[in-house]
């Protein structure tokens, strides 16, 4: 169902539902709620699991790219941030496995999607709490290349 209570009728992948065409709208489905996929019970157990858990247990206290004297100011709330996405790594299961560390709202933003930050990151390191040094971000090629070789 449209705003006007028309019908679109059109596809999924349809230019119409995509955010940047004018006049566009969601994607609905047949009772007119947007599609979002099922969550699966193996990442609803994953996540309330005790890995899962432990993975966030050190998310509090200033920004690691604050910290760590990275451009641009810190702004927003402390919110636990993947230093290996789970793009890169496949999987929260495998995100988990690095470091989920406090950064503030537009540091955990922006890190993917500004190529000042991005650079940064990926040059610079940071002392975790397992004495391990690792990068502020991690692109696919640094993680194949560092993580997987030297900790599989």
């Amino acid at each position: 169902m449209l705003r006007d209570g028309g019908e679109c009728r059109a596809s999924k992948n349809a230019p119409i539902h995509l955010r940047t065409t004018p006049n566009s709208h969601p994607y609905l489905d047949a009772r007119g709620a947007a599609r979002l996929a099922n969550e699966s019970e193996g990442r609803r157990n994953y996540v309330r699991s005790e890995a899962h858990q432990r993975a966030y247990e050190h998310v509090e206290g200033e920004c690691i790219f604050f910290a760590g004297g990275a451009p641009m100011e810190c702004f927003g709330p402390i919110t636990p941030g993947h230093i290996v996405s789970r793009t890169v790594a496949g999987s929260l299961q495998e995100a988990d496995r690095w470091p989920v560390a406090p950064q503030c709202q537009r540091h955990n933003s922006d890190v993917d999607a500004n190529p000042e930050l991005r650079e940064w990151a990926e040059a610079h390191f940071f002392q975790w709490h397992d004495g391990r040094f690792y990068r502020y971000r991690y692109n696919r090629a640094l993680y194949e290349r560092e993580l997987l070789t030297l900790f599989p």
